[in-house]
């Protein structure tokens, strides 16, 4: 789903890939642009993702959400880039049209 933004989390379209989880559908959603390691995490956990796009903002401290509750990013981030190796997750990454 490249519709997923700013405006619209990954957990508001959940029952949709909940839907395509459970039909054994293969699930890419583009996370992480806007809200980085937080929205990349809430597409792997509440929709089921097995592929993320613009994966490059995983590595990024500074993209939190404004209203983040996350209080040390940088452990945050360290541990969602193991559950992602753990689980071998693939990352689509654009380098020349993520930056």
């Amino acid at each position: 789903s490249s519709g997923i933004n700013a405006e619209y989390g990954a957990a508001d379209h959940a029952e949709a890939f909940i839907y395509a989880h459970e039909h054994h559908m293969n699930k890419t959603i583009h996370a992480g642009e806007a809200f980085g390691p937080e929205s990349i995490f809430q597409a792997i956990t509440a929709c089921f993702a097995e592929r993320i796009g613009h994966g490059t903002r995983l590595y990024s401290t500074d993209s939190f959400h404004p209203e983040s509750r996350v209080e040390d990013k940088e452990r945050y981030t360290e541990g969602i880039i193991r559950f992602i190796a753990n689980r071998r997750i693939c990352i689509e990454v654009c380098l020349t049209s993520n930056f």
